[in-house]
């Protein structure tokens, strides 16, 4: 301290009889900030450890920042059961026989939230548990809560899975159904368990589970050698496969605005591509699934069938029709500004509710017929002739109405 100081008899300082130098300042406030901030950090994880622990322990629920999170690969016990400590030299939890079955099943699916069916329910652990409990709107409790290290789970019950299951999807998560496949029995140890299929936000696989006014298409994308854009467009349910190539990036963005895919099947490499950042940009709500080798041999055909295999566990594919071409001719292709401005499907607001212009012409009767609508209005008729054709046949649907 200067000696120039006055000092109070508790040690205050009173008065300064010269002005303290610039340097000497800045670094007492230098070091001040310094300990402060340090002060601030241990605090703030300390109350993050606390608040999980709690929740974990009292099965109430916890808004988990990202800065918090299981690893997985950390808490695996060996083959004997025994615990192991993670990096940071602390004990991870003892792994039962039927956690061991759980994490050997979900490391196969590691882009996916593994349902594991337990009885009546299905359970999610770990991060899955972590992710899914707010998404589902779930408690987030944990196994073996007076552990040292509790695992965090949630369950839902499987005769509602597929309200749940739209909930993910909503988010464009996928999930790995993980069945018992055979009864449990009192001292045969662990019931054998699989995944029998993966629903993806394109591949849904339960017609109840589509929602009604769209198609869930899954389309695969690649650049060939040659820099050529190839897609190929599947619908699932009705098997209608659409595939072509262009070089023209406009003419693939308004083409795909038409058919509005929920899932996109790509190669890592492709997103380094200008033309991929711009559809990724637009179609952001879109979930996109990477996989490295599915292209090499048969181009975007032969990854989407292979996916398809891959996910709903099926060999045949005979249901699916010979592929179409899907840069089509017939219908003129709208851009997404014309869409907005006309309001064809959303309103000035961004809204789907209100006096667009498939609301206002909107009478069909089931879910295809307004699936087509959907269609015609993204791709309208240019030629005379099929515009002619169209309106005789929904005049003779009009004129026979009594008929059906």
């Amino acid at each position: 301290m200067p000696k120039d100081w006055t000092v109070s008899p508790t040690g205050t300082v009173i008065e300064a009889t010269h002005k303290l130098s610039t340097p000497y300042v800045f670094l007492r406030f230098a070091k001040v900030l310094r300990r402060r901030c340090i002060q601030f950090v241990s605090n703030r994880v300390s109350y993050e450890r606390e608040a999980i622990t709690k929740s974990l322990h009292t099965g109430t629920r916890l808004n988990l920042s990202n800065t918090w999170r299981f690893d997985t690969r950390t808490l695996m016990a060996d083959s004997a059961g025994h615990t192991k400590t993670d990096s940071t030299g602390k004990k991870t939890p003892k792994m039962t026989p039927m956690l061991e079955q759980y994490q050997r099943i979900k490391s196969q699916y590691p882009d996916a939230i593994l349902f594991y069916r337990m009885g009546d329910f299905y359970e999610m652990f770990f991060e899955d548990a972590l992710e899914a409990a707010p998404l589902l709107e779930v408690q987030l409790t944990a196994r073996d809560k007076n552990a040292e290290n509790p695992i965090p789970m949630c369950g839902i019950p499987h005769h509602a899975a597929q309200s749940y299951i739209q909930k993910l999807l909503a988010h464009g998560k996928k999930i790995a159904i993980c069945e018992q496949l055979e009864s449990p029995t009192a001292g045969k140890g662990v019931v054998k368990r699989d995944v029998i299929r993966v629903v993806t936000p394109a591949l849904v696989g339960d017609p109840e589970i589509v929602a009604e006014e769209s198609r869930h298409l899954l389309v695969a994308l690649h650049e060939t050698d040659t820099k050529t854009m190839e897609a190929c467009c599947l619908d699932l349910f009705s098997g209608d496969v659409l595939l072509g190539e262009t070089r023209d990036v406009q003419r693939l963005e308004d083409t795909l605005l038409q058919w509005d895919p929920k899932e996109f099947l790509i190669a890592p490499e492709i997103r380094e591509n200008a033309w991929f950042q711009r559809l990724h940009k637009y179609f952001g709500t879109a979930a996109f699934t990477e996989r490295r080798d599915y292209f090499a041999k048969d181009g975007a055909h032969g990854a989407v069938l292979r996916y398809i295999q891959e996910t709903q566990k099926v060999k045949g594919l005979d249901y699916l029709k010979e592929p179409a071409a899907l840069f089509s001719s017939s219908g003129m292709a709208l851009d997404s500004t014309t869409i907005s401005t006309l309001e064809i499907f959303k309103t000035g607001k961004g809204s789907w509710e209100g006096p667009t212009l498939f609301n206002v012409l909107n009478f069909t009767q089931t879910p295809m017929g307004r699936r087509l609508l959907k269609e015609w209005l993204a791709a309208p008729l240019f030629e005379k002739n099929s515009v002619e054709a169209r309106l005789d046949a929904v005049d003779a649907f009009i004129f026979f109405r009594h008929r059906f």
